[in-house]
């Protein structure tokens, strides 16, 4: 048999002039849990493939379900996890909960993939159960199901976000804490960082992942000419003007060269119009800021977003960018719509480049 302790502690706090008195009392309760040996057995219902695809890891999710289980104690409540292992390796906890199903995205089943060696791009075998607890882990009381084999297969991590820190933007300067110097990307997968713009005189430094600590082990410097290391020393642009900085951390290796081809063009308003923001009217669209570096560089913060969505100069279809890619991509002029999944995002776009991101804010 098994024993469960719940204590439940209860304080009552009296504070009168010139006395204070505390005053406590302890409630202990035993759950009597039987053997997992005499709980009804669980079973995962089957399934074949589990694909995970571009498309599917930006908006989708996966249901496992199963029956309950009656453990014999009615005041226990079960934990039902589901575990995918590959081999001989430790099997991987994709999701949980306390129902008859577990639905769990492809992007956290994508990266549970990535965690035991599931090969990027082919197919290959998989185990997958559900194991039923009154714990939480492997180790706690429970019982396992019967293991379903499926066919798997994975896709690239979409790489951590870099930032730009320094004072080549002006302020903040040297600010670990500001996302808005964030570098853009050809699409989604792309390991290379770009910003090609104004850029003042000055130095900086890139961060990988989160921000807020200068001891992160995200952050980079310059090591020799074109290569990053950690967490090395500022780079430097010795004179204002327009340059392209590339990033690969994955290289370890920066660039900064000029910028031959920036966008000389003037608007009145950038905006954001679509389906995903209340229709393609003129009424609908939602003006971005012109940043204070780079007149071509456009952000708008907190937006809603859910659908199909496209950027447009003064609130006219003469010049606009869309694009094939989410959450980065490099937009081409009057290109398809850019579907966005229902969230609230940071967006920017260059339009020197056409370059573009929605940084959810969740």
């Amino acid at each position: 048999m098994y024993i469960m302790k719940n204590i439940f502690k209860i304080s009552a706090l009296c504070l009168l002039p010139l006395v204070f008195v505390i005053s406590c009392n302890k409630v202990e309760d035993r759950i009597t849990v039987p053997d997992p040996s005499t709980w009804t057995v669980p079973v995962l219902q089957p399934f074949d493939t589990v694909g995970v695809t571009k498309s599917s890891v930006a908006n989708g999710t996966m249901v496992f379900r199963y029956n309950l289980v009656d453990c014999g104690q009615p005041k226990v409540l079960l934990q039902y996890s589901i575990y995918a292992k590959k081999g001989d390796l430790k099997p991987v906890k994709i999701g949980s909960s306390y129902s008859d199903s577990v639905e769990v995205s492809y992007k956290a089943i994508n990266t549970a993939f990535h965690s035991i060696g599931v090969p990027v791009g082919e197919w290959s075998e998989m185990d997958f159960y559900v194991r039923v607890s009154v714990g939480s882990g492997i180790s706690e009381v429970g019982k396992n199901s019967e293991s379903i084999r499926a066919i798997v297969t994975a896709i690239s991590l979409i790489p951590e976000p870099v930032y730009l820190v320094g004072n080549i933007f002006g302020a903040p300067e040297w600010s670990i804490d500001n996302p808005l110097f964030i570098f853009f990307r050809d699409e989604e997968y792309a390991v290379g960082n770009v910003y090609s713009g104004y850029c003042n005189a000055g130095e900086f430094k890139v961060v990988e992942g989160a921000l807020g600590d200068w001891n992160s082990a995200g952050v980079y410097g310059k090591d020799d000419e074109g290569k990053l290391t950690h967490p090395g020393n500022n780079i430097s642009i010795a004179a204002a003007g327009y340059y392209t900085i590339t990033v690969n951390t994955g290289e370890m290796t920066y660039s900064v060269a000029a910028f031959g081809s920036p966008n000389e063009t003037e608007y009145t308003s950038v905006s954001i119009i679509g389906d995903g923001i209340g229709g393609w009217e003129a009424a609908n669209d939602i003006i971005m800021d012109a940043t204070s570096y780079d007149s071509h560089i456009y952000t708008k913060d907190n937006v809603t977003i859910n659908g199909e969505v496209k950027f447009r100069v003064n609130q006219d279809w003469t010049v606009n960018w869309g694009g094939t890619t989410f959450p980065y991509g490099l937009g081409s002029p009057g290109g398809d719509n850019i579907n966005v999944p229902d969230g609230t995002y940071f967006v920017k776009i260059n339009t020197h480049t056409g370059h573009y991101m929605f940084i959810g804010k969740d």
